[in-house]
């Protein structure tokens, strides 16, 4: 098998038929598999997948979770199945917009085997359907810029890769049994470790940003839950760069920062003590900060934000 395609879903069955199709619609001179990762949805994407498999029961394997995992896990065991000489990856709500992207990224590194990951250019799509390019900076990608979050746009979407290569980098056991709670960002900090990159300058991938995120906590006790397996999970990045003096992990820093997630949602909900509560821990002096120590000025800037459309509810 020369191309594995690696998708991972979880409630967006309407995203996800687009994504699965721009994947099939490509045109290609060798064999390739789509391995969608199913997160237990509970929204049809399981018939559509049915569907998709008895019409494409030689290209398409699809592996459903038996209890909802989160997408640290679902993407590992996706990749865990993989057969392919390269990988792609697509996230279920954005696409591809190029029919021969397959068939030129795979010629590239068939004609430079000391290329082991090459990415593309894309946009960025609103929910208007408004795109933005993708610009990058002269120095991208660059490992340290990505670890303290300067370079974030920087996706396995835009990605191919040698799969030797993620073999090398990546322990997807590990994606596993610690739960990680994302597989984008921290599956390229340690693919750059070893990684011999090489850039197609030419749009292939539309970023679909809508305005309310699946993955968006929705109480103080889920945002704490997912922060905290962040900060694990950062940790454990830092521990794999012990040599590195840039590649740290600061657990106030971390505290700092999981406590200012916890004001915005209490912002956004309204909530003056809770706000009051963890922007004290949070120790930040920002004019969101002052303002939780009245109620007065909290509802002030509140009604502010949203005046301006700053503040989603």
């Amino acid at each position: 098998m020369k191309l594995s395609i690696i998708i991972c879903t979880y409630n967006r069955v309407k995203e996800l038929k687009r994504a699965i199709e721009c994947v099939l619609g490509q045109k290609t001179s060798f064999d390739f598999e789509v391995i969608v990762g199913n997160d237990c949805s509970t929204d049809g994407t399981a018939e559509l997948l049915a569907s998709f498999q008895a019409k494409y029961p030689d290209s398409l394997v699809v592996n459903t979770l038996e209890k909802n995992s989160g997408v640290g896990t679902n993407w590992a065991k996706a990749v865990m199945l993989a057969q392919g000489e390269y990988l792609a990856f697509l996230d279920d709500d954005d696409y591809w917009t190029d029919e021969n992207r397959m068939q030129i990224m795979v010629d590239y590194l068939e004609t430079h085997p000391d290329v082991n990951l090459l990415f593309t250019n894309g946009y960025f799509e609103n929910e208007k359907g408004l795109r933005t390019p993708i610009v990058y900076p002269d120095n991208y990608p660059d490992l340290h810029q990505m670890w303290q979050g300067k370079q974030n746009c920087f996706s396995l979407n835009v990605m191919m890769v040698r799969k030797s290569l993620v073999d090398e980098c990546i322990n997807l056991e590990d994606y596993v049994r610690h739960r990680f709670p994302i597989q984008d960002w921290n599956t390229i900090i340690l693919l750059l470790k070893k990684a011999k990159f090489s850039f197609i300058d030419m749009p292939t991938c539309v970023f679909s940003f809508t305005p309310a995120s699946l993955s968006r906590p929705k109480s103080y006790e889920q945002v704490i839950e997912k922060y905290e397996r962040e900060a694990f999970m950062t940790k454990y990045l830092s521990d794999c760069f012990p040599d590195d003096p840039q590649i740290t992990f600061s657990e106030a820093d971390s505290n700092r920062y999981i406590n200012h997630i916890l004001t915005t949602l209490a912002y956004r909900r309204g909530d003056y003590q809770k706000a009051k509560e963890f922007s004290k821990l949070s120790g930040e002096t920002a004019l969101r900060d002052k303002c939780t120590r009245t109620w007065i000025t909290f509802h002030l800037f509140r009604l502010a934000k949203r005046l301006r459309g700053k503040l989603a509810e």
